[in-house]
């Protein structure tokens, strides 16, 4: 198989499309190191989309992903998250009451391993239906000692919050 390299003007890689379909993109070094294998709770999953921000002393380098809009309006840039229990592409199989709509992971590097120290998941709040969407938010930190994050917060559809309940 052969990769599609995309080198920037000083020849170094900027972005590869590798044998597995996936974007690799990087600034300052071969974009399929290290990232791309085992990052996610030591497990060996890897993204479609692989951004990795490697320090080479620009200071206007430090934002990895800026999503921004330019328009006389009041819209801004947005990030969206889609689910659907279906398996093909572009299917909108109906979502099951608990099912993860979209999650966001923060993790750092403890010397082998990276490991999450917290999470911000969204999830369907009961039985969705035509044009009824119930969803909760779910934020969770991980304690000093521990392995594995927990739930301190829910903001429930109907619009109960609860904290330190988790």
């Amino acid at each position: 198989s052969i990769d599609l390299v995309f080198k920037s003007g000083q020849n170094a890689e900027a972005m590869r499309i590798d044998s597995s379909q996936r974007v690799l993109m990087g600034a300052g070094t071969n974009a399929t190191s290290t990232i791309t294998n085992g990052w996610w709770n030591n497990a060996t999953y890897s993204g479609i989309l692989n951004i990795q921000n490697v320090n080479d002393g620009t200071a206007q380098k430090y934002v990895s992903l800026a999503v921004s809009r330019h328009s006389n309006d009041a819209e801004a840039g947005q990030l969206g998250f889609a689910k659907s229990r279906g398996a093909t592409a572009n299917s909108k199989t109906t979502v099951g009451n608990g099912d993860t709509l979209g999650l966001i992971t923060f993790q750092g590097a403890d010397g082998s391993n990276f490991v999450e120290a917290a999470r911000i998941l969204a999830a369907t709040d009961n039985t969705a239906s035509a044009d009824d969407m119930p969803g909760r938010l779910v934020f969770f930190t991980t304690a000093d000692g521990a392995s594995s994050s927990t739930e301190r917060m829910r903001v429930e559809s109907s619009g109960d919050v609860g904290i330190g309940e988790g």
